[in-house]
């Protein structure tokens, strides 16, 4: 929109006539009149509340309220709302121009109305939800949750609560601190979800147990973010918790990836693919018979390994030919996805091998000359396993014989 031919257009003086007497008329005018004032987040400073409702009108009522916040050039578009409150988000720091004009019901538009506001910062760091309350309690005892503590405080305009047992979700602003009774002995998944301001979501969860339901399941990991394909994860269950009078004495754990069964209360795993797991750990009470609970831990996401470039110790297993000792080779890897290895050669000169790398496999080309002239064609391909090493196959031909030498290499960082 125009914003110049915006404002000229409401600025049309809307008037009535009036009849006062023979030949007489009184002009009135019946344009309605803008007016507001906004507050400005202590948390998020460039987020302001507008609030019009002091704009009037002579006749009639208002119907609509529009807004322009000074920042339409940076891709904000012009509001249109049907209530006198709102509030926007600056994306940067400065200093913007605020516009406002209403309309009535039947179209008569206000003289536009301008205040300055300054955003001096930007925060957008995410929220994240906090819940305080038991961890057990009995069948029709009404428990409190608390979520009043989640960040960033005062800047939380939704709590949404499912408390895992079929019980539709509670929702709202003012649903910082909740009570629910649970009706059976079970144990349950108490989640709170929180938006912010700037609609931005975040989801934290607590596990209660509800008369004697036998032992809780509790899983984390570490780390729990940045886990790269052939790294290890560091998983504990030493949070899970047994009724009074018992104890737990099995942890099992289903990794998510094929591999199960896998005892310990502390344990690593290593994931060699890249995606998203769904672990699980299961407890077992010393009870007889035992009790026992499973929980469903958080996904465990794994990405395309680091870059492994560095220095590596390389043996080749083929025949007496193509079989050689351990051998000290440099190993680089550029951002574009090129990656280049590097060893010493039988004349003197380096021999090269270079070619593109994708997630953890690799396939290089190189050639170098032999002590007696020969040529070798050689092709490398290669997998990671994370960055403790890599395994693959070297295959080269040589010009004179021409017979290719193939062998198992297997490479260990230094």
């Amino acid at each position: 929109m125009n914003y110049s031919r915006w404002l000229l257009s409401v600025s049309v003086v809307s008037v009535v006539f009036f009849s006062c007497g023979p030949g007489r008329t009184m002009q009135v005018n019946n344009k309605p009149v803008a007016g507001f004032k906004f507050t400005q987040s202590m948390v998020r400073p460039q987020v302001f509340a507008f609030d019009a409702a002091e704009s009037t009108t002579t006749v009639g009522t208002l119907s609509k309220w529009k807004w322009l916040f000074g920042d339409e050039a940076m891709g904000a578009a012009t509001t249109d709302v049907t209530t006198s409150a709102t509030q926007h988000a600056y994306t940067m720091a400065g200093t913007f121009s605020v516009t406002l004009v209403v309309e009535d019901e039947k179209g008569a538009a206000s003289d536009p109305v301008t205040k300055m506001v300054t955003v001096a910062s930007v925060n957008n760091t995410g929220p994240m939800a906090i819940i305080t309350g038991p961890s057990s309690g009995q069948p029709m005892m009404q428990l409190t949750f608390d979520g009043s503590t989640s960040t960033p405080m005062g800047d939380i305009k939704n709590y949404q609560w499912d408390f895992g047992d079929g019980t539709p979700s509670v929702s709202g602003s003012d649903k910082s601190i909740v009570q629910h009774t649970f009706m059976t002995a079970m144990s349950y998944r108490v989640t709170l979800t929180v938006t912010d301001s700037l609609g931005q979501n975040a989801t934290g969860e607590k596990q209660v147990v509800v008369g004697d339901a036998g032992p809780l399941a509790v899983c984390s990991f570490m780390p729990t973010t940045m886990i790269t394909q052939g790294s290890a994860v560091s998983f504990n269950g030493s949070q899970s918790m047994a009724p009074p009078g018992s104890m737990i004495q099995a942890y099992v754990w289903d990794f998510g990836d094929g591999v199960n069964n896998v005892p310990g209360m502390m344990v690593q795993h290593t994931y060699n693919a890249q995606g998203t797991f769904k672990p699980k750990l299961k407890v077992f009470d010393n009870r007889q018979p035992p009790r026992s609970h499973e929980t469903n831990c958080p996904d465990v996401v794994v990405g395309a390994p680091g870059l492994c470039a560095g220095e590596y110790t390389w043996r080749g297993m083929g025949s007496a030919l193509c079989s050689w000792s351990a051998t000290t080779i440099m190993l680089t890897q550029m951002a574009n996805g090129m990656m280049t290895i590097t060893e010493p050669g039988p004349t003197g000169a380096p021999i090269v091998y270079s070619g593109p790398y994708t997630g953890n496999s690799f396939m290089l080309t190189g050639s170098y000359m032999g002590s007696f002239g020969e040529t070798y064609n050689v092709t490398l391909n290669g997998t990671f396993n994370g960055c403790n090493g890599w395994t693959g196959t070297y295959t080269s031909t040589d010009d004179i014989i021409g017979q290719p030498c193939t062998s198992n290499v297997t490479a260990t960082k230094l």
